[in-house]
């Protein structure tokens, strides 16, 4: 199994009045529980992983009185993340590796509702049950050794519907755990309760606009030329990419129209996020990805306008000149970008090509996708090529699949499918998740 670090958490309400936090002895600030100092040899003060025994406080920043304290239980996750609302509810979301959960605590410290989270795959499972708890089951969720996976891309709010305080989980694939505090109670957003879900479409739509916007003001730190870098004041936007691709999902399914002034400066932007071998280019090649082009061009197209065309792979080989060459010369592919009138040159495609011809004529796909194919006694890899067509209610996916072991020589299939509300769901979850 692998280990999980949990520091220490604080966090404030948007109207500054108060302020949550989690802490643990064997992060060294606090003593335990029963008053004695952190414990030197435990394995979570020694290591900083597996941290036990977090102390949970509600401040009143005005007063710095604390309205409450409490003790994480012998069976709870230790926590991942807290929100705090303008009113005092605080949600804890705990790490789990059978079930994650959602611990609700009311303004006057009281244990209000418990959410348990897990998979529908075989081994998911979530022992929640009783007064206060209810269960959450989505097959999107993945197992791991270090934990469910299930967060990347998500955002959360708390909002008022009448006089109740609610409080929303979105997922990087769509799904809105909704919480009505108040009531004690889950949400059914997606069968019913229409005004809870337009009350959540209307604020995830403000929150995406000036999530987006405070981003644009970091990007003009990034050197698309420099493979790999770090340029100057990356570090804090480096961590913000998932989040930026889970609000360009929520312009993307709240179809925010009024973000495209805010894409269009995104654009350009070349954020280079991992590489791996591309099995569709010959002389092995690697593929790297421009972290937010890819949702950054699908928001554009679904919003009803073209994008400019920036490639959102793009692909490079290494020559080493000897066993000695650690570092080896980095040779970039040349690849055409923002050609006009691309939708038009789709049909030109023909199984004949190889992948240099498609790159020449089309440039870098949309979005790229390796497969594999058991061929005894070994495994072969392809490579999925989509390129998009259209906008708005029009937009259609033409998929070229590169015949796995080719190398990118030969073409197995040219399909071309409409993007339907379903497949871009499916799309933005699985580039958020890579």
């Amino acid at each position: 199994m692998t280990v999980v670090g949990y520091p220490d958490i604080s966090v404030d309400s948007t109207n500054g009045n108060f302020r949550a936090e989690a802490r643990s002895p064997d992060n060294g600030a606090i003593n335990q529980r029963n008053g004695d100092p952190p414990d030197l040899g435990s394995f979570g003060y020694r290591y900083g992983q597996e941290q036990r025994s977090f102390r949970y406080q509600l401040i009143d920043k005005r007063t710095s009185r604390v309205v409450w304290e409490r003790w994480q239980q012998t069976e709870e996750g230790s926590p991942h993340e807290l929100s705090v609302s303008d009113n005092g509810w605080v949600v804890i979301r705990t790490h789990g590796y059978t079930f994650a959960a959602l611990i609700v605590v009311s303004p006057l410290g009281e244990d209000c509702l418990h959410v348990a989270v897990c998979s529908q795959l075989p081994g998911g499972d979530a022992s929640v049950d009783g007064e206060g708890c209810s269960t959450i089951k989505d097959d999107n969720i993945r197992e791991s050794t270090a934990g469910l996976l299930w967060t990347r891309g998500a955002t959360n709010y708390f909002f008022q519907q009448g006089d109740r305080t609610h409080f929303a989980y979105v997922t990087g694939w769509g799904r809105r755990i909704v919480l009505d505090l108040d009531q004690r109670r889950v949400v059914d957003t997606a069968n019913g309760n229409s005004d809870v879900r337009h009350a959540c479409e209307a604020t995830e739509r403000v929150l995406a606009r000036e999530y987006l916007r405070n981003a644009v003001d970091q990007l003009e730190d990034y050197d698309g030329n420099q493979l790999f870098g770090d340029p100057k004041g990356a570090e804090p936007f480096w961590r913000r990419l998932p989040s930026i691709e889970g609000q360009l999902g929520a312009v993307i399914r709240n179809r925010v129209v009024e973000t495209l002034p805010i894409l269009r400066a995104m654009e350009p932007v070349a954020v280079q996020q991992g590489y791996g071998g591309c099995n569709a280019l010959p002389d092995r090649h690697w593929v790297f990805r421009y972290s937010i082009r890819p949702l950054t061009n699908l928001a554009i197209r679904c919003l009803g306008e073209e994008p400019e065309g920036y490639s959102s792979y793009g692909f490079f080989r290494r020559e080493f000149r000897s066993r000695r060459d650690r570092e080896g010369t980095v040779h970039v592919l040349e690849v055409p970008e923002c050609k006009s009138g691309r939708d038009a040159l789709l049909p030109v495609i023909r199984r004949s090509m190889c992948s240099r011809d498609v790159l020449d004529l089309l440039g870098a796909p949309d979005y790229l996708e390796p497969f594999a194919v058991r061929r005894d006694p070994i495994f072969v890899w392809g490579e999925h090529w989509d390129y998009y067509q259209g906008t708005s209610d029009d937009l259609a996916v033409m998929r070229v699949t590169w015949e796995p072991g080719s190398e990118g020589a030969r073409i197995s299939e040219i399909e071309t499918v409409a993007m339907t509300q379903e497949r871009i769901q499916e799309r933005i979850y699985d580039v958020i998740r890579f």
